[in-house]
């Protein structure tokens, strides 16, 4: 399975099936159309690190690379190393 659909499926535990709403991709995961709650992004948080094996630095946090699904995905990229940081 790769990357994206590993990220997916991990989405898909809190609800949320960017395969059949691809339009929701670029929105804000704690905008009016995703309404994430902030417990359930730490959720997908620590899911990606242990599923990917991944430690994601807080500064990419903080810069907002982790507030929409592509960031989200590239910002797992990017720690396994297929993405410059």
């Amino acid at each position: 399975m790769d990357t994206e659909s590993k990220l997916m499926q991990i989405f898909k535990k809190v609800g949320i099936d960017f395969e059949k709403n691809i339009y929701l991709k670029d929105e804000n995961v704690f905008g009016s159309k995703i309404r994430l709650s902030a417990r359930d992004l730490l959720i997908v948080f620590f899911w990606i690190e242990s599923v990917f094996k991944i430690r994601i630095p807080e500064e990419l946090i903080v810069n907002g690379d982790f507030d929409t699904y592509e960031k989200i995905l590239n910002t797992v990229e990017k720690c396994q190393g297929k993405k410059s940081l």
